[in-house]
């Protein structure tokens, strides 16, 4: 990575787009192929289908997030749900090396804090007001800052003595169970630190770590991705999405679900469902 170049990014959005499916998806069905124009970040939401770029089939997963340079040839192979951003990076007379400024793909490992920005960025790209520009400016940075994280977090596993890299592997497990089951399941720190065999303050310790938040956050940041994808793939009323996410306070869950979103249940609902009610 290019640490020189990064000094020199001054992100603009161009476009900002989300791209929800029915309930009922065409599978396998082309988004049709295209050649990139300006740099784009793709990052997929939940899905079952893929990307192919530059010839490179890739499954469309949840936590991907697909960094796209001017030139490249691409293809989307539905069904799957994403935020899309096309934008400029650099200013006029900045020399671009070929050498890619992010890795094409990435896996987030925690996907709650990235998918948190990209809504936040999508909802003040529709707001169109004054500020909006700095706005989306500042957001589009919030986006590199935890691409550049993440790349960071990577290699320095990399490097990690083996008495703490072992740690890892357990974290994630958890943290995919967590994933899977926060809606359904009553998750509290003591019973999460049993899980993974920790005491309570190691647990926080090493979970914050490997996750970049703490265990109880992260459990809320999975409940309302979970009311996300109910609120975009199904016809239940805001009541039971919130009941089948893990929520029993109207108050927390709105109040939740604002925080890390950006708006209501409702009216995240209103601007991203493509379908009729």
């Amino acid at each position: 990575m290019n640490a020189g170049l990064l000094n020199q990014v001054q992100p603009v959005l161009l476009s900002s787009s989300h791209i929800s499916e029915s309930p009922e998806p065409v599978r396998n069905m082309s988004f049709g192929v295209r050649t990139v124009q300006s740099y784009e970040l793709d990052y997929i939401l939940w899905g079952e289908g893929f990307v192919i770029t530059d010839g490179e089939l890739l499954p469309a997963t949840g936590g991907t997030l697909f960094f796209r340079t001017p030139g490249m040839v691409v293809e989307g192979i539905r069904p799957y749900h994403c935020y899309y951003i096309t934008c400029q990076l650099f200013g006029p007379g900045v020399e671009v090396p070929p050498e890619d400024l992010f890795p094409r793909i990435m896996l987030f490992q925690d996907p709650s804090r990235i998918e948190a920005v990209f809504a936040r960025l999508y909802q003040e790209s529709l707001n169109r007001q004054e500020i909006s520009p700095f706005l989306t400016r500042t957001l589009l940075m919030d986006i590199l800052l935890l691409m550049y994280e993440e790349w960071v977090t990577r290699e320095r596993f990399e490097s990690l003595p083996t008495s703490l890299r072992e740690h890892y592997p357990v974290i994630q497990s958890l943290a995919a169970r967590i994933r899977e089951n926060a809606h359904r399941e009553d998750l509290d720190l003591e019973g999460m630190a049993r899980l993974a065999g920790y005491s309570k303050f190691f647990f926080c310790r090493i979970f914050h770590e490997v996750m970049g938040s703490p265990p109880v956050h992260y459990v809320n940041q999975c409940r309302i991705r979970h009311a996300m994808q109910l609120l975009l793939e199904t016809r239940l009323p805001v009541q039971e999405v919130m009941q089948q996410s893990g929520y029993d306070s109207s108050s927390h869950f709105y109040r939740t679900f604002r925080d890390q979103v950006g708006c209501s249940p409702t009216v995240y609902r209103q601007r991203n469902r493509l379908w009729a009610l």
